[in-house]
C-alpha cells in the first residue's frame, strides 16, 4: 500500500527545503548573460518586436519550423519591463524548475515508499545534469513549461484516483494545449492522457470524454502546424548531428532509406543516457578521461534502477516508464543532454515512486547520486560564468563578432 499522504506542514517543510537547494544550486545562474547561442538571438529578436501577436499564428525563429508562442511572449514582455536586464529572465526559469520539483515530489509523496525517497528523487531532478540546462538557459524554458503541464496531470490523475473519479476533461485539455504552446514535445501531455483513458478499468463509456479531448487536440495541433509550416511541419533541422551507427557521421549524407537506422540510434540514446551518461552532447561516447570523471553516475544509477524495479511496478512507475518512452520518440531526430529533460522526469517517478524493499539502500543510493550531480552542476555553472566574462573581455578588447546583434551587444557591455 502507498504510504498515508503527508500532513500540510510537513509537505510545506520539504518543499521548502526543495526551493532552498534549488536556490543554492542556480543563484549562480542569475549572473549569466545572453552573450552567445540562442539566448542571444532571441532576446534581440524580442526587443526588435514591436507587435509579438504574430507568434500565435506562425513561426517566430525564422526558417526553423518552431511554434512556441508562449516561450516568446513571456520573453517578449519581460523585455519590454526590464529591457537587456538579464537576471529576471534567469530567475523565472529557476522559479519554474521549483515548481516542477514541488509537484513531482506532491506526486511521489502520495504514492511512493514515503517522504524521504520521495525528497530525495525530487531534490534528483532538481540537481541533474539532465535537467540543469533548463533552468540556467532560458532558450530552454520551453522544457520547464511542458514539464509542469506534465507533472501537473499525472498529480491531478492521481488525486482523481485517489477519490475513485476519472480525470476531468477540461483540466486534461488545458494542460495538454498550454504544453504544446510551450514546445512541441508537449505532445507528450495529451498522448499519455489518451493511452491513460484507454487503460480506465471502469466502464467504457467513462474512457470516451478525455480519450476523444487528447485525440482532437492532437489532430487539430497537426493540422495546425501543416497549415503555419506547410512541408516542413515535421522537419526538424537537425540532420547534422552525427550518428555512431555510420561512424560518426551526419544523416544528411546518408540515404533515405537508412535514415531510420539513425533516427532508432538516437531514440535509444535518449532511453540509455539517462541510465548510462556515456554520450557527449553532440551523441558521441565521451573521452576516457570524462568517462572516468562521471563514473559515479553510470555506476550508481543502473544499482539504483534494479532495486527499484521491483514487480509490480505501480502505477506512478508505470506512468514514468511511458514518459522515458514518450520522451525519447518525440527527440527522435537528434540527441542533446537537455533533451533529456522530459525523460529524467520518468525516471525520477520510476525511482520515488516504487515500495522497494531495500528502501534503505535505496535512499543511500539516492544520496549519493544526488551529491554526484550537485559537484557537477556546480562545476558546470561556475564554467560558464567565467566563459562568459572572459567573452565579454574579448568583446571590449577585440570586438563584437559578426554573429552577435551590434545594439544588444553594445548594452550589455555597458551594464
Amino acid at each position: 500500500m502507498p504510504a498515508d499522504p503527508p500532513s500540510v506542514s510537513e509537505d510545506t517543510a520539504v518543499l521548502v527545503l526543495l526551493a532552498v537547494l534549488g536556490l543554492a544550486l542556480f543563484v549562480t545562474s542569475l549572473a549569466f548573460l545572453p552573450i552567445r547561442g540562442d539566448d542571444h538571438r532571441q532576446l534581440a529578436a524580442v526587443l526588435a518586436t514591436e507587435n509579438p501577436l504574430p507568434v500565435l499564428y506562425g513561426s517566430f525563429w525564422g526558417e526553423y519550423p518552431y511554434y512556441r508562442p508562449l516561450h516568446t511572449l513571456l520573453l517578449w514582455l519581460g523585455a519590454r519591463v526590464f529591457d537587456v536586464t538579464w537576471w529576471p529572465h534567469q530567475l523565472l526559469s529557476v522559479v519554474l524548475h521549483l515548481l516542477n520539483a514541488g509537484l513531482l515530489y506532491r506526486i511521489l509523496a502520495r504514492t511512493g515508499r514515503g517522504r524521504r525517497l520521495a525528497f530525495l528523487a525530487s531534490a534528483l531532478y532538481l540537481a541533474s545534469i539532465h535537467t540543469m540546462e533548463t533552468a540556467v538557459w532560458v532558450a530552454a524554458r520551453t522544457d520547464l513549461i511542458v514539464g509542469a503541464c506534465l507533472l501537473a496531470y499525472l498529480l491531478h490523475t492521481e488525486r482523481r484516483r485517489a477519490a475513485g473519479l476519472d480525470p476531468d476533461v477540461r483540466v486534461v485539455a488545458a494542460l495538454s494545449v498550454v504544453a504544446l504552446l510551450g514546445k512541441e514535445s508537449g505532445v507528450v501531455v495529451p498522448l499519455l492522457a489518451a493511452g491513460g483513458a484507454i487503460r480506465l478499468r471502469r466502464p467504457r463509456d467513462s474512457r470516451w470524454p478525455v480519450l476523444l479531448a487528447a485525440l482532437s487536440i492532437l489532430f487539430a495541433y497537426a493540422a495546425f502546424r501543416v497549415m503555419i509550416f506547410g512541408t516542413f511541419a515535421a522537419d526538424t533541422q537537425y540532420e547534422e548531428r552525427p550518428i555512431l551507427l555510420f561512424g560518426g557521421r551526419d544523416l544528411t549524407d546518408v540515404p533515405v532509406g537508412l535514415r531510420a537506422a539513425g533516427y532508432g540510434e538516437t531514440v535509444v540514446k535518449h532511453a540509455v543516457a539517462l541510465v548510462l551518461p556515456v554520450f557527449n552532447n553532440q551523441g558521441l561516447f565521451l573521452s576516457p578521461a570524462r568517462l572516468v570523471l562521471r563514473s559515479p553516475l553510470w555506476l550508481l544509477t543502473p544499482v539504483l534502477l534494479g532495486l527499484v524495479w521491483v514487480r509490480p511496478l505501480t502505477t506512478v512507475q508505470r506512468q514514468g516508464l511511458a514518459v522515458l518512452a514518450l520522451s525519447a520518440l518525440v527527440h527522435s531526430s537528434f540527441f542533446a543532454g537537455y533533451l533529456l529533460f522530459l525523460g529524467q522526469i520518468g525516471l525520477c517517478l520510476l525511482i520515488g515512486g516504487g515500495r522497494p524493499r531495500r528502501w534503505r539502500t535505496v535512499e543511500a543510493l539516492c544520496a549519493v547520486l544526488l551529491l554526484a550531480h550537485v559537484f557537477f552542476v556546480g562545476r558546470f555553472e561556475s564554467d560558464r560564468l567565467a566563459g562568459q566574462r572572459a567573452e565579454l573581455a574579448r568583446w571590449t578588447y577585440e570586438g563584437v563578432p559578426a554573429d552577435a546583434d551590434p545594439d544588444l551587444a553594445a548594452a550589455l557591455m555597458k551594464r
